[in-house]
């Protein structure tokens, strides 16, 4: 008994707090059945277990083009029209045919119709119309014409330059490498070509690396700069990124825009990503000959065949000769040694080493450059080689692009306009515990140089201290990163990235089913969503279709229609019309996985009448005699097409039909 009272004073005092029936019992509440407004189709409505759709229920309808999705809701909107209900219809594509709507017995005159601008112009509206409480039916058509405000404006990308570097990071082997975004996006286009090329072509073996970890990729995004956004360079003193203004970067974990940037704001950032284990082994002197070639090398064309001819120069002859020794020894290889002299009488000598490289040279050389881009990036063998490799490495590029000393403080300095190999370079001084600064050129904007701290353990500012941020023209294609945690880094300074347009829809659809689903079970309205499918491209085995608008809605609805088209209906060699087939593959109102078929004829309202003619022969509530059809003695006609202008003509005997077969199937 003590129990009980203690339970009831808790009771009373969440109903004080939160409100009276914000909890109960269910024996306190008297059992009613779902509310439902019928599809127009008794086959649907017996699939669908409780009669209709349910109200105070989100229902998704989906399937390919010409399906009959929007004829099936037109037909619930007129239905619930008949028992007095309100409907509005969100035609998100702009393409209602009210023609049609009349034919399927909808009257327009009486339905309220909204097209809205953008996605979020079409949850405010029927957040408004849930509240209110005075309609019954909502339709939405269709998920896939909704489009978001930063889409509807103009701004196409949030996005960053073709150079951007990241770090991705393979699932099974847990190699890391770090890549331009463009060079991602070429191994994704090669594989959707079903290319031989192992690139990055199966997005699905690699993860990238975000705020919260490493992440799998939903997606590289390549777009055109439409709108002619400006560049804007964000720079710290050991990263900088090239973003578009409403790319979000990240301050004390809450997103900002880098027009709203401040000079010493703290960015944030992540820990240089850690090798579980240095497997990669390789000779030291072709580490240096990787380093030097990512300094000084270049590929050009020998002939039309398939051998290339390498280049790669310096005013040092020493240097040269110590290059052209490591390729005798390790490679088949003609190698000759040329002088370029210069009558200046202020640039030195230039000593060109040309090699014609067999292929074990040659993809040794193709290591070092994207795939794409053809920018320089440090091979994935030397990241995650052990610290002799990566000492090794330095060493050769220091030697082709290096200099020593400078301010007090400076120690080697590398120079390059590569972003990815300045990445790379940085990556490898962090592994070996080597403090780093990052410079612009004065002159050049794009020459980057990378500066290790001899004389002192930590650079003047904070790493991820805003020093500098200016605008540049940008180029005319940008990309964007989607991941599962929607964030990316920039592998050089390690700066979190947000992005906030690749999959926006998706993100909004989930925000309002949170945000509606209680809303539309308070009201008992019923809310129906139309939605296409769209080709995976590249899937062989499972299912190869998917949904427009994220997965969100996939469970948010407690039912969920399947619409196909299957056979024509053809009067002579004129196609009058198809038969349609609806499958109910969620059902959490009653057992799923039914399915109905019914004709639908072009511009006709046939579809009860042709299913009452069907139903009833096969229920054996209509007679059939050869091609004749009798109901309680009375001969309905020859043939469906006179049966059903007899069901037409008399719509009392059309609704004692319906009401046996209704009671026959247990559909009230």
């Amino acid at each position: 008994m003590a129990k009980d009272i203690n339970e009831l004073s808790v009771i009373a005092e969440i109903e004080k707090k939160f409100g009276k029936g914000n909890i109960f019992k269910f024996s306190d509440k008297a059992s009613e059945d779902i509310p439902v407004i019928s599809t127009g189709s008794i086959g649907l409505d017996a699939a669908l277990g409780v009669g209709g759709i349910p109200c105070g229920r989100i229902t998704e309808i989906f399937g390919g083009e010409a399906s009959g999705k929007t004829s099936l809701c037109l037909q619930i909107a007129a239905n619930c029209q008949k028992t007095g209900g309100r409907v509005v219809y969100v035609d998100a594509e702009n393409a209602l045919d009210v023609t049609h709507a009349k034919l399927l017995g909808v009257n327009v005159d009486e339905m309220y119709i909204s097209q809205p601008d953008t996605a979020q112009q079409t949850f405010g509206i029927i957040e408004e119309i849930l509240k209110s409480g005075d309609f019954q039916l909502v339709v939405v058509d269709s998920v896939a014409a909704l489009v978001s405000e930063q889409e509807a404006n103009g701004e196409f990308g949030d996005s960053v330059t073709f150079d951007t570097p990241v770090y991705i990071r393979h699932k099974k082997n847990k190699s890391i490498e770090i890549v331009a975004i463009a060079d991602l996006y070429a191994g994704r286009k090669d594989f959707l070509k079903n290319s031989n090329q192992n690139w990055y072509r199966k997005l699905k073996t690699y993860e990238i690396l975000t705020h919260d970890g490493w992440s799998d990729i939903n997606g590289v995004v390549k777009k055109k700069n439409v709108a002619k956004k400006e560049i804007i360079v964000s720079r710290t003193p050991v990263g900088v990124v090239r973003t578009t203004k409403d790319h979000s970067l990240f301050k004390g974990g809450v997103e900002i825009k880098p027009t709203d940037l401040k000079i010493g704001d703290l960015l944030d950032i992540v820990s240089t990503p850690s090798l579980e284990l240095n497997k990669e082994t390789m000779p030291l002197d072709i580490a240096w000959l990787l380093g030097f070639w990512c300094a000084e090398g270049a590929t050009t064309s020998l002939d039309k065949r398939t051998k290339n001819r390498f280049e790669t120069s310096n005013t040092d002859l020493l240097v040269i000769t110590k290059t052209k020794d490591i390729v005798d020894r390790f490679f088949i290889s003609d190698t000759k040694i040329s002088v370029r002299t210069y009558t200046d009488g202020v640039r030195k000598p230039l000593h060109i080493l040309q090699c014609t490289a067999n292929k074990e040279l040659g993809r040794l050389m193709e290591s070092c450059t994207g795939k794409q881009t053809r920018l320089k990036q440090v091979p994935a063998s030397v990241i995650n080689g052990t610290n002799d490799i990566k000492q090794s490495f330095l060493d050769g590029f220091f030697a082709g692009d290096g200099s020593h000393g400078g301010l007090e403080k400076e120690g080697n300095k590398y120079y390059n306009n590569s972003m990815p190999i300045i990445a790379g370079l940085q990556f490898l001084l962090n592994q070996l515990g080597k403090k780093n600064s990052l410079f612009m050129d004065k002159n050049r904007l794009e020459q980057l140089v990378l500066a290790e701290i001899s004389k002192f353990n930590s650079p003047d500012k904070k790493e991820n201290q805003i020093i500098n941020f200016y605008t540049q023209e940008a180029p005319e294609i940008l990309y964007d990163i989607s991941t599962e945690q929607e964030t990316f880094v920039s592998a050089l300074g390690n700066i979190v990235l947000h992005n906030s347009n690749i999959g926006v829809i998706a993100k909004l659809m989930a925000q309002a089913c949170r945000k509606l689903t209680p809303l539309i079970n308070k009201h008992n309205v019923a809310v129906i969503f139309i939605n296409q499918v769209r080709d995976l491209i590249g899937v062989m085995f499972g299912p190869n279709t998917t949904t427009t608008g994220g997965r969100a809605l996939k469970f948010f609805a407690s039912v969920r229609i399947e619409s196909a088209s299957s056979t024509q209906i053809k009067d002579g060699d004129t196609v009058v019309g198809r038969k349609m087939k609806y499958k109910v593959v969620k059902n959490k109102v009653a057992p799923p996985f039914l399915t109905a078929e019914f004709d639908v004829t072009y511009g006709q309202n046939w579809v009860m009448y042709n299913e009452v003619i069907e139903l009833g022969s096969e229920l054996k509530i209509i007679e059939k005699s050869g091609s004749w059809y009798s109901y309680n003695g009375t001969r309905l006609g020859q043939g469906t097409a006179n049966v059903r202008q007899y069901l037409i003509d008399n719509s009392e005997v059309m609704q004692e039909i319906e009401a046996k077969i209704r009671t026959e199937l247990g559909v009230a």
